[in-house]
């Protein structure tokens, strides 16, 4: 039999909570990090085209899933915001050309990762984007 041990990265925030005897604490790590995810949807949205990021952020927290499970104890709203912070550097990366973001990217792809490891495709997404536009600089 198989079995799917993920890597816990935000179970292990919401840990810190819990030894500090408070479940409200954990659901408030969760809950700030689904606020986050919108300021990060509107940042790029915005980025994106001018005037969407607002639509971004309203269709996101319209969605039920993510309703339901802002505030709760579950990943896949950290998984939401680690997402849309890396490709917010990615973006800040291609308009600025500097390579902190780059590297902020990426460390954001590995939190990714160390939620579920579907998040692997975040990564090498922007990593196709990226060699993409090294190809069409080269020629």
């Amino acid at each position: 039999m198989f079995q799917s041990n993920w890597p816990l990265s935000v179970q292990m925030l919401y840990l810190k909570g819990l030894l500090l005897n408070s479940e409200l604490f954990s659901h408030l790590i969760n809950f700030s990090m689904g606020i986050y995810t919108l300021f990060g949807l509107i940042v790029v949205g915005e980025k994106i085209s001018k005037g969407n990021g607002v639509w971004a952020a309203a269709l996101f927290s319209g969605i039920p899933m993510v309703v339901r499970f802002t505030g709760t104890g579950l990943v896949e709203i950290g998984f939401s915001f680690y997402g849309i912070f890396a490709i917010w550097m990615f973006l800040e990366f291609l308009e600025k050309n500097n390579p902190k973001f780059l590297i902020l990217s990426g460390y954001f792809c590995g939190f990714i990762v160390s939620i579920k490891y579907t998040g692997v495709v975040y990564f090498i997404v922007l990593l196709l984007i990226y060699l993409l536009i090294l190809v069409r600089e080269r020629k």
